[in-house]
This record gives structure tokens, C-alpha cells and sequence, in this order.
């Protein structure tokens, strides 16, 4: 997919800040290295590799049977260096047991903190979901009042900085992201849905900033 005129994400900004694990991956005490190394002149290229302080699960429920809208999970994460990683993305159209079980799996996977999910679809449904499947899971909940541009527009100002990163190539995310312009959420993405995935990695971004960024959401005690 190429870039779409006035998206908010740009391949090449994707592929110039694009990192990979550098040994293992963070269940296993990995880091994460800028570039494609492969030979030990470009390990030692690499300087110190960055290490995930915290990782977040977000989930962004598809809407009613109706809109066939998939379900976006991503694993976001916060590096020592205060840059943001995307770690996974995947977009879904299971029932609602499935992704529950899917955030948690990935929860597990990748030592993350906790879950975070808009409820704008189902409200107390996310929360209620998820707790049927691991009763005491760590969940917040984000009720979204603005659109999904001016959820973007921080984040990819942040991008344009370079201090988001993909955590090798994530297909879903990238095709959704050089194809959001903030303005073409009813013509739908390239991969059938409504730049779910986009949601997904703006919430987690926005909360590893501390909801610094977070202008318009509400979160519930």
C-alpha cells in the first residue's frame, strides 16, 4: 500500500525509526536495537539497546455484527530511552470470548502491564468480558469523546520526531497507518475495517505517555 496524500504516518518514517529484538525478546529480557544488524560490526553500530520499562495491551472492540468492524489488539511498549515501541498488532473478527483470550495471551507473552480498552462499544461489555475469562486481570477503560484524527495528531507528531518505533514489520499496522489520514474513516482501510489497529496503537501510545496526551478521554474508577 502506498501513502495516501495527507496521511498522518509516512512509510519511509516507519522504515527509517524501524527496530528489531535485539537478543531474545522481552519475556526474556531482551532489548530492542535500531536497524537490521546482523554481523558483529553492526551489533556494536547499534550502542546501547533499549530496555522496556512498561508495555500495555490495548483492545479496541469491533462494533456491532452489523458493521463487521474486526477488533484491534496491539502491545505498545515504553523504552528506557522514552521512546515508544509497537510490539504486535493484529486486527480480528472473533466472537468476544476469543479476543479477551487473545489480549490476555498477549498480556502474558509479553509481560505487559495491563490491558487497556475503549468502551465506547458495549461499555461495561470490555471489562465484563475480559474479567469472565481472568477475574482479576488489569483493566482500564477509555471512553473516547473525540475522533480518531485528533487521537492521532499527538502521536503522529511524536512519529515525525522519531520516537515511535515498529518492533519489525507489523503488516496490518503499517497498511493502516500510511493510509489514515484522520479524514477517511468512512471510506474504511486497506484491510477492510475502519483504522481499528491505528486506534489501537494511538491508545497505547497516549497511555504510556501518562495521559499527557490524552485530550477528550475519560477514564472510569
Amino acid at each position: 500500500v502506498e501513502d495516501v496524500e495527507g496521511a498522518l504516518f509516512r512509510r519511509e518514517q516507519l522504515e527509517a525509526t524501524r527496530v528489531r529484538w535485539w537478543t531474545g525478546n522481552r519475556e526474556d529480557g531482551g532489548r530492542l536495537c535500531a536497524g537490521d544488524h546482523d554481523s558483529p560490526a553492526e551489533v556494536a553500530e547499534c550502542g546501547a539497546p533499549v530496555h522496556l520499562e512498561r508495555a500495555v495491551v490495548t483492545l479496541d472492540p469491533g462494533g456491532s455484527a452489523a458493521d463487521n468492524d474486526p477488533t484491534a489488539i496491539a502491545v505498545v511498549g515504553l523504552g528506557d530511552d522514552g521512546d515508544f515501541y509497537i510490539i504486535e498488532a493484529v486486527a480480528l473478527r472473533v466472537s468476544p470470548e476469543e479476543w479477551a483470550k487473545r489480549a490476555i495471551w498477549n498480556l502474558d507473552r509479553w509481560n505487559a502491564n495491563y490491558v487497556v480498552g475503549e468502551t465506547n462499544h458495549g461499555g461495561e461489555m470490555v471489562a465484563s468480558t475480559l474479567r469472565a475469562e481472568r477475574p482479576a486481570i488489569p483493566f482500564k477503560g477509555i471512553h473516547a469523546k473525540k475522533g480518531k484524527a485528533l487521537r492521532a495528531e499527538p502521536v503522529s507528531l511524536l512519529a515525525d520526531q522519531g520516537r515511535v518505533h515498529m518492533v519489525g514489520y507489523i503488516e496490518v499496522a503499517e497498511e493502516q497507518l500510511v493510509a489514515f489520514t484522520g479524514y477517511n474513516v468512512d471510506d474504511g482501510d486497506p484491510t477492510g475495517g475502519h483504522f481499528d489497529v491505528v486506534d489501537a496503537i494511538v491508545y497505547g501510545v497516549l497511555e504510556l505517555g501518562e495521559g499527557s496526551l490524552h485530550r477528550g478521554a475519560v477514564y472510569p474508577a
